[in-house]
Formats: structure tokens, C-alpha cells, sequence
């Protein structure tokens, strides 16, 4: 019998690896997008794709009556794909409607199609009262988040999300699972993000332009540490999380290293400037970030989840090697970095 598996949100950033991971470990794929512009890339590695928009409350109807080993959840509405801000209201229904009833729908879905497992997503930010880079945030801790900002509805939503799929779990016997991810790092669609409704480039953009141009960099305040995790390891805990016959409810998904903002810059430099760049440090101008760390030992019990791009330095240089990659380049619509 075939291995299944149901990626709702195929075309999005992480979809694109998971997509490459599953077919690589054997599995007959099917997708789900809201536009066919990447139908032909699809029929051409073998991979079935539907049309499914998760704010349709009707859409359900076009997914199929099989049971698949598990069904992926990567769609949704996150602040960073937010044009407007807080004050518009309207965000918070959205928020509701996508990243929940939504969710909801797809559990019910499986109930009736005999699939024991969703698998789905949620932000480091739930825990960001706990930050601390003396402190490893393990799951048994529980949430404690800000009740403002760009993130704050997000945040709720897909803790609520998080929330029934634990109740399907108690209630209906499935093995819906939960991966916590901090920023995931790899070649995509997202130089540039939104932060309450204004365009910005990311760090990481930032970083490597500087880099790249030759430009020195400045980092400010005192050393902020964080983990971040490559992408090609987030696809890869979802084939294991598939897979396993102990995994169920919430896992911290990331590296396992914490490194600091200014190591991060160094190593950057190293890999990506043409001639040598100072990095500089600042302590009298403010940082906002704040550090952070986890475990991820109940992840790796579960289901053997051990990151192969556990170090900064092998991300930056698999990242530095994929922006080479005309598939991945092309199928996000992104230029070959020269």
C-alpha cells in the first residue's frame, strides 16, 4: 500500500522542501494551492495538485475522500503576508476564520476520512514572556504571550488552533501534532516582511545585502541569542513526525543552538562577502529583540528529530549554495543571486 500524504498549502515557502522531502521518502503526494500557476511544476515531479482556499467555508468539498497517512497544514494568515495594520478590525476575524475554523474543518474532515493525523503549526511567540537565554523552554511549560501588537491575534489564533487539535486528540483518539517554530531560515519568498502593515526587509536580508555589497555592520545593544531552524530540517521532522506511531500534541521544532546576533553577522560575512567587512558593535543604542531558547529532547525522543543543519554557519552555507538553485529559484520567482 502507497504512503499518503496531504500538503494543504503546497506553493508556500515551507510546502516547497516538504513537498521535496515526502516524495524523496516514497510517498504518492498530493497538494492543495489557490492558484494553477504551479500546476505544470507539480505534474511534472508527480505530485497531484488541488485547488483549496482555506477562507471558502465551503472548500472542504474539494478535498478527497481518502485516507491519507497524515495531512500537512502550512496554509494560513501570519502578520509577516499582512499589508494593513492592527487598526484595521477586520484582521481579527480573519485571523479567527483562517488560522481556526478553518483548522476545525480540516479536523472534521479527517474524522471522516479515517486520517489520524493533522499536523500543523505554531509561533515561538506564544512563549515570549519566558524568553530568556538562561532559561530552555521545554512544552510542558505552557504558553505565556504579549496581548499586543502585529502578532498578538496570531498568536491566539493559532493557539486556539493548537488547542483543538489537542482536543481531537483526547476526544476523538487521533495523533494530531504540533510543531513550535522560531524563524525558519532557507531560500524563499521572504526578503521582505510585514511588520504592523509596513514592508521591510528581514534580518537575514539584510545581513547578506550588506555582505554581499561589501558594506560593513553595526549590531546594537547587549548580545541578543536566538534559535532559529533551517528549513530542510522542518521538512524533514514532518516525514518523522508522519511516521511515527508515539508522536502526538506539541513539539519544539528548532536547531538546538542559540547564537548570538553579532556571531550570526560574523558568520554571514564569512560566507557571503567578496573582500573583508568590519562588524561592529554599538552598546549604547537600544536592541528590542530579546534572547531565547528551547529544547528539543521531547521531539527527538518522539520521533528521532535531529537537525542536520544544527549550526548557523552549515545553514548560511547550504543557503549561500541553494541561491544557485534555478529550480528553487524559479518556482518562487526569484532571480539567480550573482
Amino acid at each position: 500500500m502507497n504512503k499518503k500524504v496531504l500538503i494543504i498549502g503546497g506553493n508556500s515557502f515551507i510546502g516547497f522542501y516538504t513537498i521535496k522531502q515526502f516524495l524523496k521518502s516514497g510517498y504518492d503526494v498530493t497538494v492543495t494551492t489557490r492558484t494553477k500557476r504551479y500546476a505544470d511544476y507539480f505534474k511534472q515531479i508527480g505530485v497531484k495538485n488541488l485547488s483549496f482556499d482555506l477562507n471558502k467555508s465551503d472548500a472542504i468539498k474539494n478535498l478527497p475522500e481518502t485516507q491519507f497517512d497524515s495531512v500537512i497544514l502550512l496554509a494560513g494568515l501570519l502578520p509577516a503576508n499582512v499589508k494593513t495594520s492592527t487598526a484595521d478590525l477586520n484582521l481579527n476575524n480573519q485571523y479567527i476564520f483562517t488560522n481556526v475554523i478553518s483548522q476545525i474543518n480540516l479536523l472534521n474532515y479527517c474524522i471522516r476520512n479515517k486520517i489520524k493525523k493533522l499536523i500543523s503549526t505554531t509561533s515561538y511567540a506564544d512563549t515570549e514572556n519566558l524568553w530568556d537565554n538562561n532559561h530552555e523552554i521545554t512544552e510542558s511549560e505552557g504558553i505565556s504571550y504579549k496581548y499586543n501588537g502585529d502578532h498578538a491575534v496570531y498568536v491566539i489564533s493559532k493557539n486556539t488552533a493548537a488547542a483543538m487539535s489537542e482536543y481531537y486528540n483526547a476526544e476523538y483518539g487521533m495523533q494530531n501534532i504540533i510543531f513550535r517554530l522560531p524563524p525558519v531560515y532557507g531560500v524563499g519568498p521572504h526578503t521582505q516582511l510585514f511588520d504592523n502593515g509596513i514592508l521591510r526587509k528581514s534580518g537575514i536580508a539584510l545581513f547578506i545585502e550588506a555582505a554581499q555589497n561589501g558594506e560593513n555592520v553595526t549590531i546594537y545593544g547587549q548580545d541578543i541569542y536566538r534559535d532559529v531552524v533551517y528549513v530542510k530540517d522542518v521538512a524533514k521532522a514532518f516525514v518523522q513526525a508522519t511516521e511515527s506511531s508515539n508522536a502526538s500534541g506539541l513539539y519544539n521544532i528548532m536547531s538546538g543552538n542559540s547564537i548570538s546576533l553579532y556571531e550570526q553577522a560574523q558568520v554571514i560575512a564569512d560566507i557571503f562577502a567578496n573582500s573583508h567587512i568590519e562588524i561592529t558593535r554599538d552598546y549604547e543604542r537600544k536592541n528590542n529583540s530579546k534572547s531565547y531558547r528551547y529544547s528539543i529532547k521531547k521531539a527527538n525522543i518522539d520521533f528521532g528529530y535531529k537537525p542536520e543543519y544544527s549550526t548557523f554557519k552549515v545553514m548560511m552555507r547550504d543557503y549561500k549554495k541553494e541561491l544557485q538553485n534555478t529550480e528553487i529559484l524559479n518556482f518562487f520567482g526569484l532571480e539567480v543571486d550573482d
